[in-house]
């Protein structure tokens, strides 16, 4: 027994200290709230549970059973259901003083540690929201038996596409039967659509001003007429607040000739629409008080304020918060916003009705205040409120909920919550820190792993560099030297002196190779290639390379085979044509080098405008562990540890180089011992090199020519050559005495000049020169490998380019093809 007492005890006074931390709430609720244990005592009540229990005849003092209050029949198993754990939620009456009195009671269990210990009672009063739902009921009964039965046409609008037109939103029996159609047919369409001649009779721009201005007005008597209906119609328009025009009017046809009945209508007709107005009116602030209070439990704030943010109505709840934290006491028709006084708050709360009234509903957890008092937070519901034909938007509703307790716990939560995330970001950052200082290790190791790699790449390139150089400058060096000493040997012999000039001019062909590739690969790496398009008669172009190289291909008996499209029509592509040349130069050379017997064959197609070229060949191939070595400066294949074939590794990488600056592409399939297929892709190219002019000079008196070279002698090659055309030559070592001399001789009609001259650059000295006489020819002379095209290797001031170790033949050539000469 006191183990059962003592456990009484304990939920008492359990029951006692959660009432009690509620009790200055309980007691500013307009609800009879009480609580029970699971012996139907009563343990604590509040001030409305007193007043309503005495209007009872019942005074409740603690401890008393809660069924000698309230009906036992009514209440004792509802309230067994909450001891297992049900919430129970019912309505019922009371008649207090011979009056009916209407209420609803919400029954939640008390727990603690998830055992019921009791339960709690909360009763409010509804009999005036069931009062006001019965007049709601009423006034619509009236309005719907008013509208059909009255005897004027009652026309309901809504404005479309900004006031431009009016669609028949309602039509009663009256408006029917004086025009003579169906309410069916009416409703949804325009207002132009049943009454075409509306805009000419004046009907339209009465129905647009009300609803602009939102003023009535009244349409005297006014004869329409269509391919329909005709007769007078005398209407009174007003504007809802809703935004729907209102017509009603009647027909006056035969009452015109009478004016006094006239009259009398028209005084009727105005009756009628206030009488209207005012049931539209009641009507509507019915349904927003439905929508927006009644429906709300008591307790709660809940507040609605119309499309310019006046109130519409308000729970005494609401009226208390406004009045508790702005000071203000609000009335129905004020401008909420004007009553908030912290400007961000009033900005926030704008915003939030703004949603609203476009329609949208949402939940917000919000604080508000006043700046020198505590911030209050709420949980507010905003909704819009819907005119009565759900169409229009009105006004909008807010249901409030005040958090501010749930809130302050949820602060210091998440206050810790944020001291630990601290600490965690601190330790994920020094974690972060020992794994960035880790990856930074694996990268250097990586980076001088790398390093290491291409320091022993390069000198292995180095030493491959120096061996190769060295074979390939010394082996026909050393020919060149040997076949010159012996030649004065062999003045008998006119056979053997041939053969011994040929090795001769062979080594040096060879050496001339050798320091032209090395001079193209260095053009390739700095950058300083120029390309030059234009249209090329592929056919032609490879024709001529197959009858190039085909004595050398006989030679060693092989077939050289050029295989084409079958096609009557030339492919015409549109690229460089000396890198092309030099591409193909390339490649033919080295089929031929490396196959001993069997054929090479050449083929070229067009196709998506790129041209696809490929050279195969049945020689030696390549092992697949090399076919992308070989591209590489310096890399020759090589048969067992000897080296079996001339060359100094740098072809490849040149073809490589040029077929990329073209923005084509080029690989190699290929087979150890069973030949190679190198291929190479060309996009087609745009015409865009400015092709220079060359001077056709034809003198009556010979050339005169100025060389201005500092190596330059007498006896030079270059100076043989030009002994062809004149005897007048004249020697300038620097550009300043070049310009001298000009200036003394300005009948100079022919100048070669090198392009980097001692004291100035070739082109300041050309620009000078043809200041002085803008008809001499310059030739400029360099060093670089520029394929004898000056399109690919252009300077200013000069008019053509040629290298320095131009032959002899193609020097004639060009000075006979400027000034039309032919050979002395």
């Amino acid at each position: 027994m006191r183990d059962g007492q003592k456990e009484k005890q304990e939920n008492n006074a359990y029951i006692y200290q959660y009432i009690n931390n509620l009790e200055s709430l309980l007691n500013n609720q307009e609800s009879y709230i009480c609580t029970i244990d699971k012996n139907f005592q009563l343990i604590i009540f509040n001030d409305e549970f007193i007043k309503w229990a005495a209007s009872l005849n019942k005074i409740p003092v603690k401890g008393m059973n809660i069924l000698e209050i309230l009906p036992e029949a009514k209440w004792k198993s509802k309230i067994k259901k909450t001891f297992k754990g049900n919430k129970v939620t019912f309505d019922f009456t009371e008649k207090i003083n011979g009056k009916l009195f209407y209420y609803k009671a919400r029954l939640n269990p008390i727990k603690k540690n998830k055992v019921i210990t009791g339960t709690s009672i909360f009763i409010m009063d509804i009999t005036s929201k069931k009062r006001i739902k019965k007049e709601l009921d009423k006034s619509k009964e009236i309005y719907s038996g008013l509208f059909q039965s009255i005897d004027s046409g009652v026309a309901i609008f809504k404005a479309i596409n900004n006031g431009e037109n009016f669609i028949f939103k309602d039509f009663n029996p009256a408006a029917e039967k004086i025009e003579k159609i169906t309410r069916t047919e009416v409703i949804g369409k325009k207002l132009t659509d049943i009454f075409p001649e509306a805009k000419n009779h004046g009907f339209f721009d009465v129905f647009r001003r009300v609803w602009q201005t939102g003023s009535p007005e009244n349409l005297p008597s006014t004869f329409y007429k269509d391919n329909r209906i005709s007769g007078w119609r005398e209407n009174n328009v007003f504007k809802l607040s809703t935004g729907e025009v209102v017509a009603v009017y009647k027909d006056v046809s035969l009452q015109k000739q009478y004016e006094e009945e006239l009259k009398e209508n028209e005084t009727k007709m105005r009756r009628l629409f206030e009488e209207m107005k005012k049931t539209k009116e009641s009507y509507q602030k019915s349904t927003l008080l439905k929508n927006a209070i009644l429906e709300s439990p008591q307790g709660i704030i809940v507040f609605a304020l119309d499309n310019k943010y006046r109130y519409i109505d308000y729970t005494s709840s609401h009226k208390k918060t406004m009045k508790s934290i702005w000071g203000v006491n609000i009335h129905r028709g004020n401008n909420m916003l004007d009553f908030i006084k912290n400007t961000k708050d009033k900005n926030k709360a704008k915003a939030n009705f703004d949603r609203a009234l476009k329609g949208e509903s949402f939940i917000l957890h919000e604080d508000y205040g006043d700046e020198n008092l505590k911030r209050t937070f709420y949980e507010n519901r905003y909704g819009p409120i819907f005119d009565q034909n759900k169409e229009k938007i009105i006004g909008l509703a807010v249901y409030v909920i005040d958090i501010t307790y749930q809130k302050e716990i949820e602060l210091k939560l998440q206050q810790r919550i944020n001291e630990y995330q601290v600490l965690n970001k601190k330790y994920k950052q020094l974690n972060e820190e020992l794994k960035e200082n880790y990856t930074e290790l694996e990268k250097i190791n990586i980076e001088l792993n790398i390093a290491k790699e291409e320091a022993e790449k390069g000198d292995r390139l180095k030493t491959a560099f120096l061996h190769n150089m060295s074979h390939e400058i010394r082996t026909p060096m050393n020919a060149i030297l040997g076949f010159s000493e012996l030649l004065p040997y062999v003045n008998d012999s006119p056979e053997l002196q041939k053969e011994y000039i040929k090795d001769i001019k062979d080594s040096g062909k060879r050496m001339l190779e050798t320091v032209d590739n090395l001079m193209e690969m260095s053009m390739l790496e700095s950058g300083l290639i120029q390309l030059s398009y234009s249209e090329i008669n592929i056919n032609k172009l490879l024709l001529e390379r197959v009858n190039y190289f085909k004595k050398y291909a006989d030679n060693k008996g092989l077939k050289i085979i050029l295989e084409l499209p079958e096609s009557s029509e030339p492919i015409i592509f549109n690229t460089d044509k000396e890198k092309l040349i030099v591409i193909l130069n390339h490649l033919i050379g080295n089929a031929i080098k490396f196959t001993s017997k069997g054929y090479i064959k050449i083929s070229c197609k067009e196709y998506r405008d790129k041209l696809k070229c490929v050279i195969k060949d049945t020689g030696i191939g390549i092992s697949p562990d090399k076919s992308k070595l070989i591209f590489e400066r310096f890399i020759q294949e090589e048969m067992g540890n000897d080296k079996m074939f001339e060359g100094n590794g740098l072809g490849l990488s040149i073809v490589k180089s040029l077929v990329e600056n073209l923005k084509g592409e080029i690989d190699v399939v290929s087979q150890k011992d069973k030949g190679s297929e190198f291929y190479f892709i060309l996009p087609k190219g745009s015409n865009n090199s400015k092709k220079q002019q060359l001077h056709e000079v034809k003198p009556d008196n010979e050339v005169k020519i100025l060389i201005g070279d500092n190596e330059y002698t007498p006896a030079s090659l270059l100076n043989l050559t030009l002994k062809e055309f004149t005897n007048e030559i004249y020697h300038a070592s620097n550009g300043k005495l070049a310009l001298e001399i000009l200036r003394q001789n300005p009948d100079i009609n022919l100048i070669i000049l090198d392009t980097d001259l001692p004291d100035m650059t070739g082109s300041s000295v050309a620009k000078k020169m043809k200041m002085i006489n803008k008809d001499t020819v310059i030739i400029g002379q360099t060093n670089m490998p520029i394929s004898n095209n000056p399109d690919n290797f252009f300077e200013p001031g000069f008019d053509n380019i040629i290298p320095k170790n131009i032959s002899p033949d193609k020097l004639s050539k060009i000075i006979r093809n400027i000034f039309q000469l032919h050979k002395k």
